[in-house]
């Protein structure tokens, strides 16, 4: 993406309402909104934080931090190691274009089985994991346009892929691509997937003619147009 430091000015935002912290260890920066007030959270989450950290950086080399192609399972990976990779396969990109929200999956399926809340956001680098109990929205904020998508119950992963906001690669020119599945991982691998492949307007219509199995949404911002497919109401915020 477009600068070297990820400014998160979108965080102050969200989370009205709720118990919200946020933990940082190394390049991850990881903020939980909650309907509970759980004691000691924060310091469990950074301690399962660096586990998750250490358990990708024993495993992985250069090749698998730089390659932009889907590589294949060799069965002794750790588990979040393997979700990156079987989802960059379905996107037909690199693993590390995952690892943002398969952080905020694992982090926030952690949560969910250890305490059980109602409502309960995870946000890494603008990369959602969502699950409530009730009707829920999210916002979308790009340097132009700002939405929201409407969600009903459920588990969700949301994910957001730029040319010119944030510090990941990115090879297409949208002011912000958004990918909405029921796994953190996957909509982050397909937000990249999309947005590498998306110059101008018209190659957004073209590519959101096609069929992505396992996505519910795309919502693509770019020029100052919006291009939205999906199974969701998304509305200007």
């Amino acid at each position: 993406m477009g600068v070297a430091k990820l400014n998160r000015y979108y965080r102050e935002l969200m989370g009205h309402n709720l118990f919200s912290f946020r933990v940082k260890y190394k390049e991850s920066d990881i903020w939980i909104g909650m309907d509970k007030k759980i004691p000691g959270l924060p310091i469990l989450i950074y301690e399962y934080l660096v586990d998750l950290r250490k358990s990708i950086e024993e495993y992985v080399d250069e090749e698998f931090l730089g390659v932009l192609k889907p590589l294949k399972i060799k069965c002794d990976e750790p588990e979040i190691v393997k979700d990156m990779i079987l989802c960059s396969q379905k996107a037909g990109v690199g693993p590390m274009a995952a690892v943002a929200g398969a952080f905020s999956k694992f982090v926030g399926r952690f949560i969910l089985n250890t305490f059980s809340p109602q409502k309960l956001f995870v946000e890494n680098g603008g990369d959602l994991y969502v699950f409530s109990t009730t009707d829920t929205s999210v916002g979308i904020v790009s340097n132009t346009i700002n939405l929201k998508i409407e969600l009903p119950a459920g588990e969700y992963g949301i994910a957001t892929s730029s040319r010119y906001i944030g510090h990941s690669k990115n090879f297409g020119k949208t002011d912000t691509t958004t990918v909405v599945t029921h796994d953190a991982t996957l909509s982050d691998a397909y937000a990249t997937a999309i947005s590498n492949n998306i110059k101008n307007v018209y190659d957004a219509k073209r590519i959101l003619k096609k069929e992505f199995q396992e996505i519910q949404d795309i919502v693509v911002i770019i020029d100052g147009y919006v291009v939205i497919k999906g199974i969701h109401r998304v509305r200007g915020w």
